[in-house]
């Protein structure tokens, strides 16, 4: 697994992302685990993901197959929960909602941030020879933890 921090800096092309591992239940990934995708997005980015390799491979395209984890920013759809857990933090504080409904708290995910994905992305696209790559920061976290963060931003006890 690659980590945000200890990229190379190298040279040069062409970057797709792909997310597909969203459920796989190990604690150890690599770009050669299997996937088990359950939808038609995740089946479209497994397909990618080989069709990429394939395409390095057969015709020497510089190409490097990547998998991104959850990366947060505040451009992020409110669509995303970590975005609908910092807007009803905000609204709660301004007394315009009393509650905050989310699902399984003890929900894992590897949330890194997404400025910090960008120059990774950045960095890998200038080697000299493309690979395959995981960004992650590689800690998983509860989503009760992301939530008690953001109400204490917001000045309530958790």
């Amino acid at each position: 697994m690659l980590f945000v921090k200890n990229l190379p800096h190298h040279g040069s092309l062409l970057w797709v992302a792909v997310k597909y591992l969203e459920l796989i239940k190990k604690s150890h990934v690599s770009c050669s685990t299997s996937t088990n995708p359950q939808n038609p997005y995740g089946l479209a980015k497994a397909v990618a993901f080989n069709l990429i390799r394939d395409f390095r491979k057969i015709h020497g395209v510089y190409a490097c197959r990547g998998v991104l984890f959850s990366h947060e920013s505040p451009l992020r759809s409110s669509r995303f929960v970590s975005q609908k857990i910092i807007m009803g933090a905000c609204a709660i504080a301004k007394g315009e909602l009393d509650k905050l409904h989310v699902g399984n708290l003890s929900t894992e995910r590897d949330w890194g941030w997404a400025p910090e994905y960008v120059q990774a992305v950045e960095r890998l696209l200038m080697r000299e020879e493309p690979k395959d790559f995981i960004i992650a920061t590689g800690q998983l976290n509860h989503l009760e933890d992301f939530i008690a963060q953001a109400f204490t931003e917001f000045g309530f006890e958790w």
